[in-house]
């Protein structure tokens, strides 16, 4: 997932493998697999990737942006209490966020200002049931996305495409960073069919600022 410096992301890392091997968001997997066989992330490739959908006029940001507690998408009754994903003093990996949460990588920007703001969550829970984002495949554009912040203001997003990826090939410089004009939002969460205890595919959610 993330480097410490979200704006300064490398290609994707099929063409840098000594970052694969380095990068401390792939540690993520393997101790989610380790802890529930299910890992939060495979970073995966791009199909048919709607360049176009990033070339909307920019809006502007929210005033008094603040860290986000709630992510909720309606039609498909996702609604996810959201925690900040932090970094472990000791190994330096990100720490997940728990089953039944949504996790926001605090180095992402604040839902609502100019960049991507970047969440994401489990597929499955601890005991192989859904978590809450098992439907998130299912998103489409158009769909609304609502994140509540600290204090209780709401900041809408609109979905603009939705992709799904196989491991290594995932576009980061669409994903994390951002284009310098636009407040965008990404939600990301394994996807297709459990292999070996692994998800082989993720679902990522492109969205913007709503008008």
């Amino acid at each position: 997932m993330r480097g410490t410096d979200l704006t300064e992301r490398p290609a994707p890392r099929s063409a840098e493998p000594a970052e694969k091997a380095g990068n401390p968001w792939r540690v993520v997997q393997f101790v989610l697999a380790a802890a529930s066989a299910v890992p939060l992330l495979f970073w995966g490739g791009l199909n048919g990737w709607p360049w176009d959908s990033h070339s909307a006029p920019a809006k502007a940001p929210v005033v008094g942006a603040a860290d986000p507690v709630r992510l909720e998408l309606s039609r498909l009754k996702i609604d996810a209490p959201v925690d900040p994903v932090k970094t472990d003093p000791t190994t330096s990996a990100p720490i997940p966020p728990g089953f039944g949460r949504a996790g926001w990588d605090e180095s992402s920007v604040e839902p609502g200002t100019v960049g991507r703001a970047v969440f994401e969550g489990h597929r499955t829970n601890e005991t192989g049931g859904n978590d809450v984002f098992a439907g998130l495949s299912e998103a489409k554009a158009g769909d609304q996305i609502v994140v509540t912040t600290t204090g209780g203001k709401t900041v809408d997003f609109v979905v603009t495409s939705v992709g799904t990826y196989a491991p290594a090939d995932v576009p980061m410089d669409q994903v994390f960073g951002s284009d310098g004009k636009t407040a965008q939002l990404r939600v990301i969460a394994p996807a297709g069919t459990a292999s070996a205890g692994s998800y082989q595919q993720d679902v990522v959610v492109y969205a913007n600022l709503a008008s």
